[in-house]
């Protein structure tokens, strides 16, 4: 039998010969998460286990819930009955294609947590198989559990941006590989410390993403197992409750990315209650407060600098009717930035000068005016794709941006002349160059050279018929 809580009876084990499991860390009702050590590198590791018995009592309980019947809405017709087989089968592919999407999406962003490597083992415990996956080490702590933390403490538009960029570029890297995520919250939203003891997040659990293409190559499309919906009720875009209004797509995570920052700017929950009815009640409510200016109304709190431009793109995100949302994670960013830019408020400068920086940010009515002695603007970059959002900092100037000259050089230098007329009619003269002194030195010693050699010959004649 498993002792101290391990479920499997894994802790002192070798995995693959390289894996040596520590310590349970974690356990839910599909999984449980151990600590572990790459013998190899001696690094630290997580390892996730897929929980079959589990996943298996989940999938009985949801079956008989409302949720799970035909979207017709015919309580007559009972659940489509599933066989075990079928279900472990589905389970371990989805677990499977799991580890797959996180290392693909891994190799785009490190704003996804990594998978090293993926197989199965026995539970000596059980003797049962179990799926497992290898994943990075993160110390730290969930978005959830800071917010819990933090006591209700809200944060600015810019502290929420600055804690939430990772987040989007993660999940626009995700949309623009035709993958949504399904499950975005607070919970899987990880705060991880870095080397100069700051904070970076990063999103957990792609369990029950959905590909929508074929890019990753991961075999056929996800789809939910005999209607059963997973997801986070509280952060689920009203979609997910009922699939008559839309399929799940892009958009989905658009609305969950948005309750999740609506959330860390209040600083509480913004979709409560004690049952999944009153979850999928306040979701599908037109009326029920959603975007940040109406939360923080409904709860008291009172959180300065929410400018109109931003709540107006939370209104858009928040939107029961799928087809108004942003299509996309990058569609979403770009409009935040723009509606912080347009603002009256004091944008950091490492927001302000971002490389996700969107077009419209130097078409706003406050962007800073050139000098007056300068006459020409440059033309701004387009608007990047959702697939080039995220690139390094370090691109090419627009093809019409001028070239700046060194100050320092000989031709940036201007002599005006003495008693000149007014500025405009003004002519510089150009200092001497470098080469053209250069060049007149060499022709003097040319000369003297010619000279001296014209005395030796005459005198050496003058010697030899003497």
């Amino acid at each position: 039998m498993a002792t101290g809580g391990d479920p499997f009876g894994l802790v002192g084990q070798l995995l693959d010969g390289q894996f040596r499991v520590d310590a349970l860390v974690g356990e839910g009702g599909f999984s449980a998460v151990y600590r572990g050590t790459h013998l190899g590198l001696s690094e630290p590791i997580a390892i996730k286990c897929l929980k079959l018995t589990g996943a298996m009592a989940q999938v009985t309980s949801a079956m008989n819930h409302p949720l799970a019947r035909p979207a017709s809405g015919d309580t007559s017709v009972p659940p489509t009955p599933v066989m075990p087989s079928v279900v472990v089968d589905s389970f371990v592919k989805r677990f499977r294609d799991e580890s797959r999407i996180l290392y693909r999406l891994g190799q785009e962003s490190l704003n996804v947590v990594r998978c090293i490597a993926s197989g199965t083992t026995l539970a000596p415990s059980t003797g049962a198989l179990v799926p497992y996956m290898v994943l990075e080490w993160l110390e730290g702590r969930s978005l959830e559990a800071d917010l819990e933390a933090r006591r209700g403490a809200p944060r600015s538009v810019q502290e929420t941006l600055a804690l939430l960029e990772p987040v989007f570029d993660a999940m626009t890297h995700a949309h623009a590989l035709g993958v949504i995520h399904r499950d975005i919250s607070t919970g899987n939203i990880f705060l991880a410390k870095t080397r100069d003891g700051t904070a970076r997040a990063k999103v957990l659990d792609f369990g029950v993403a959905k590909v929508m293409t074929d890019d990753l190559d991961i075999g056929p499309r996800t789809q939910t197992l005999a209607q059963i919906k997973i997801f986070s009720p509280a952060y689920a875009a009203p979609e997910q409750f009922d699939s008559r209004l839309a399929p799940a797509g892009p958009w989905t995570d658009v609305y969950s990315l948005a309750l999740v920052a609506v959330e860390v700017l209040a600083g509480r929950a913004v979709r409560t209650g004690s049952t999944l009815g009153e979850m999928m009640q306040r979701a599908l409510d037109p009326n029920a407060p959603r975007t940040p200016k109406q939360v923080m109304g409904a709860l008291g709190v009172n959180v300065p600098n929410v400018p109109d431009s931003v709540e107006q793109v939370f209104a858009r995100a928040l939107s029961i009717d799928a087809r108004a949302r942003q299509k996309d994670a990058g569609e979403l960013w770009r409009e935040l930035r723009g509606a912080v830019s347009i603002a009256p408020t004091n944008i950091p400068m490492d927001l302000k000068t971002t490389t996700r920086q969107p077009q419209d940010l130097a078409q706003g009515p406050t962007t800073e005016r050139l000098p007056q002695q300068q006459t020409a603007r440059v033309a701004p970059p387009p608007a990047p794709s959702a697939s080039q959002l995220f690139q390094p900092a370090a691109t090419p100037p627009p093809p019409n941006a001028p070239i700046p000259q060194a100050s320092g050089s000989f031709a940036a230098l201007q002599i005006t002349q003495p008693n000149a007329g007014p500025a405009a009619d003004a002519k510089p003269v150009a200092a001497p160059s470098a080469r053209t002194t250069s060049r007149a030195q060499w022709l003097v010693g040319l000369l003297v050279f010619i000279f001296v050699l014209a005395a030796g010959g005459v005198a050496l004649r003058f010697w030899i018929l003497r």
